[in-house]
């Protein structure tokens, strides 16, 4: 979609600013500028016209008469020489695009080249219908302005916004290259009866008490599996032939279940993917979760949006087989898949965005020694033998820890401590306590009450010299922090603090202290809700 740009130019008196009539006009505007403050002397925005501001932050544009706004993320990377793609990220109901903008999708877009765009429902809601000059206006706008491959547009949006990516997805059909609806399903009567092809993930938990997974027939809410598989009939898939779907018809239970290929099946997680004649159609259904952005949703969209439509190549770092810690300065293999077979010119590896080697023939392997002490993120690029480069989408990570000068040459040192057990001020809520922060399951998590004031303390088992916490944050973040360390789990010494903590994951090195109890200290929180994270992994000597 592209803006044809007009050129206007003044004639007569008002086409120099220095002539005497010009001078004597704009001597007037002022006055009347000055002695009218209720008359607004700024022009009126043009239909269309978008306004970038703040460091590129923040936008504005009139669509349809009504001026819109929300936040942006342009990528750092970002020069114009290469065409990124774009994703509309919408929150739920009552929410705003700067509450969403703390899902973590900007730092895999800095990674992989997507400009993010979080727009505000009017009054905080969506309402498609009105909606959807508006998303045209803006992605017009947005190609016009920045370089953006147009067949590389997507939306995402958790539970009113998830309604509103799965409607504007038929409304405007070809809008979008594919939809990522998270705890939202298709309401009934929505669907208008010319969509195209679009690749569709859809995520849910089946214990989601707002938008039942099962569906509410008298609200209008579709189950999910028939959601999905009203999707997988306009792309094509093996239930259907990929003919538009007039109207909303109820899906048999064949058509709903048949033929998909299991992608993922782990920690109560089931991924499946059904290939189309068009576009793919994917789930991600959670046994439980509620209605919240689920664990991980996050990284399998922007995977799944890198990678539809398909790439030239795919290319996967070998996760399983590296350690959480090594030792600084010690080898340590890294690998990774590529293909398809033949095409692949090498494939080069990073850590912390620094070329660390690259291999030229399968398997793709090289040997690195960790100079980083702390968070080594690690991740791969392939080039093809056309000279196309695609990324991985799933990062992978390793801790290094310094070598002790007290252990000596030639013995292992202990670069993680796991504790024993734990305990925390307040938990949200009884199947995110505390000991989910140590189970080395990155689907689980601990999350506090909803106040500054929390802690979760860690009992290591025995004395040991601690010298650092690596933390992986949900989206619930510090923004002041500290890190405290006991011999007896009674007298606290802070061993460091954090004045400016982020979202993501964050690593806290400090002098090796002797101590058997280790306590994050939450002193403000970076979001209206508490303290939440992931995993939370101790450093020693």
């Amino acid at each position: 979609m592209k803006l044809q740009k007009k050129e206007i130019r003044a004639t007569g008196p008002l086409a120099r600013a220095d002539s005497p009539s010009m001078l004597f006009i704009l001597g007037v505007f002022l006055i009347l500028c000055s002695f009218l403050p209720l008359v607004s002397c700024a022009p009126e925005r043009r239909e269309g016209e978008l306004v970038i501001t703040d460091h590129e932050t923040r936008f504005r544009i009139t669509a349809e008469g009504r001026e819109r706004d929300g936040l942006l993320h342009v990528p750092s990377s970002y020069d114009g020489t290469k065409p990124v793609s774009l994703l509309f990220a919408l929150h739920g109901g009552n929410q705003s695009g700067d509450d969403f903008s703390g899902m973590g999708f900007d730092r895999i877009a800095d990674e992989l080249g997507f400009i993010v765009v979080y727009p505000n429902g009017i009054g905080r809601r969506w309402d498609s219908g009105n909606d959807a000059a508006f998303f045209i206006a803006l992605t017009k706008a947005l190609e016009a302005r920045y370089a953006i491959d147009p067949a590389r547009v997507y939306a995402t949006g958790h539970s009113a916004g998830a309604i509103e990516a799965y409607e504007l997805a038929s409304i405007v059909p070809g809008l979008f290259a594919g939809i990522a609806p998270v705890a939202g399903t298709v309401i009934d009567g929505s669907l208008m009866g010319d969509e195209v092809p679009t690749s569709v993930l859809a995520i849910h938990a089946k214990d989601d008490p707002e938008v039942p997974f099962g569906g509410v027939w008298d609200w209008g809410i579709a189950p999910f599996d028939e959601s999905v598989a009203l999707w997988r009939r306009v792309n094509g898939g093996k239930a259907g032939k990929g003919v538009p779907v007039p109207d909303w018809v109820p899906i048999p239970e064949k058509a709903r279940t048949g033929g998909g290929e299991v992608f993922f099946s782990a920690h109560g997680v089931t991924g499946t993917i059904w290939h189309g004649d068009g576009a793919d159609t994917a789930s991600l259904v959670y046994d439980a979760g509620g209605h919240v952005w689920p664990a991980r949703a996050t990284e399998y969209i922007m995977d799944f949006f890198y990678n539809h439509p398909p790439r030239e190549a795919r290319v996967e770092l070998d996760s399983k087989s590296l350690p959480i810690a090594v030792r600084a300065g010690d080898p340590l293999t890294l690998s990774a898949n590529a293909g398809p077979e033949g095409a692949i010119k090498n494939v080069t590896f990073f850590a912390n965005d620094e070329p660390i080697g690259a291999a030229t023939t399968k398997p793709y392997r090289i040997s690195w020694k960790p100079r980083t002490v702390g968070l080594n993120r690690l991740r791969a690029e392939a080039t093809t033998k056309r000279g196309v480069t695609v990324k991985t989408t799933f990062d992978s990570f390793t801790l290094a820890a310094a070598p002790s000068a007290a252990t000596g040459a030639g013995q292992s040192a202990a670069s993680v401590i796991v504790p024993v057990s734990c305990r925390s001020s307040s938990n949200e809520a009884a199947d995110i306590e505390a000991p989910c922060a140590i189970d080395r399951d990155f689907f689980t998590r601990w999350s506090s009450g909803w106040t500054d004031d929390e802690w979760l303390a860690l009992d290591l088992g025995a004395a040991h010299l601690v010298s650092g916490v690596t933390i992986f944050w949900e989206i619930a973040w510090a923004k002041e922090y500290a890190l405290e360390l006991s011999t007896d789990g009674k007298t606290w010494q802070r061993a460091a603090r954090v004045n400016s903590g982020a979202v993501g994951v964050e690593s806290i090195q400090f002098a090796p202290t002797r101590a058997r109890f280790v306590r994050f200290h939450g002193l403000m929180r970076g979001t209206e809700w508490g303290y939440s994270f992931w995993e939370i992994i101790v450093h020693g000597e």
